[in-house]
């Protein structure tokens, strides 16, 4: 977004591996600027979890749900779309 002009009020949210960044702006100005010890990596293993019912009662294999999320799709198999079971992990 370089040279794109800011909104007066901006939230971001980085997603690190182990951690969770949350800063809230409001004119430029940093507000808030809080890390939670909560990352990808915990986002994965819920998704391996919760994707029993959909990959034949079994856990989903961790590489294969990084590597669906590295590459920005919820194609697990070619029978098995995680996309329901990433959206509900990802709000909890």
């Amino acid at each position: 977004m370089f040279g794109h002009p800011l909104p007066k009020k901006l939230t971001i949210l980085d997603f690190g591996n182990g951690t969770t960044l949350y800063s809230r702006y409001n004119r430029g100005q940093r507000e808030v600027h809080t890390a939670y010890p909560i990352g990808v990596e915990v986002l994965i293993d819920d998704i391996s979890q919760k994707m029993k019912h959909l990959n034949g009662g079994k856990i989903g294999d961790a590489s294969k749900i990084r590597f669906c999320l590295e590459m920005e799709h919820t194609k697990y198999s070619r029978d098995i779309d995680i996309k329901y079971v990433y959206s509900t992990c990802l709000k909890d």
